[in-house]
């Protein structure tokens, strides 16, 4: 079965897209959310044969004043899941960390 976390729209540390009816907002959203969700695939690889138990996407929600996005991680397995609290717990938190973080459990796989 297939679980998954919302994890954040940004690195924790910078701005976001908010959230405005007065604008069209959700285009830049839309490219800060893709920004961020390759900031993360290189920043936590997931092997090519976890690949079908892992992987990031867009979680849109409602709003009072608009839908707004985050990105969120789907998992399935146990692994799957350590995997995701590994990530919740490493986001991030400036546009310009470039480190790669790897997660033992999987190494030598």
């Amino acid at each position: 079965m297939d679980d998954f976390l919302v994890l954040a729209g940004a690195p924790l540390d910078e701005d976001c897209v908010q959230v405005d009816s007065r604008v069209n907002y959700l285009l830049p959203m839309r490219q800060e959310l893709n920004r961020f969700k390759r900031m993360l695939r290189d920043r936590f690889p997931i092997p090519i044969e976890k690949k079908e138990d892992v992987y990031f996407f867009v979680h849109w929600q409602s709003h009072d004043f608009g839908r707004y996005g985050e990105i969120g991680i789907r998992f399935k397995g146990e692994d799957g899941e350590e995997f995701a609290y590994f990530v919740e717990e490493n986001l991030p938190k400036i546009w310009n960390d470039s480190a790669v973080l790897t997660f033992d459990n999987w190494k030598g796989e």
